[in-house]
């Protein structure tokens, strides 16, 4: 489901017959990117590629027209997840998640506190 690309992009995916989940390689002058198309975020820059790179990273590429995209032979098949409305209970108290960790990769390869992320639990109580 590439709804959240421009709509230019989504022309261009389509005449090349590229889907979320194919390893696409762009190649823009002398730099070239390579990695799974992913879906786009929906607050994110409707004119950038994100790709999931070999390292596990995901990477955004701001598309310019004279960027050649290939598909390569590789597909993923990329998990849907369904939203879910959430209710609350009556009987219990309201939180605020105040962060959340993001970045797996990052986490389960460096020590905690090198990444950037202070837990903010240990100041609360």
């Amino acid at each position: 489901m590439l709804k959240n690309y421009s709509k230019k992009l989504q022309k261009k995916f389509k005449e090349l017959g590229i889907n979320q989940g194919d390893r696409i390689k762009l190649i823009h002058k002398k730099d070239s990117f390579e990695g799974i198309l992913i879906p786009q975020s929906e607050l994110g820059d409707p004119d950038c590629i994100v790709l999931k790179i070999q390292s596990g990273y995901n990477v955004g590429i701001r598309y310019k027209t004279d960027m050649n995209i290939e598909k390569l032979p590789e597909t993923w098949e990329l998990e849907h997840f369904t939203s879910t409305k959430l209710t609350s209970k009556k009987d219990l108290k309201n939180i605020t998640i105040l962060h959340t960790i993001a970045g797996k990769k990052i986490f389960n390869l460096s020590p905690y506190n090198a990444i950037g992320v202070k837990q903010l639990a240990d100041d609360l109580f």
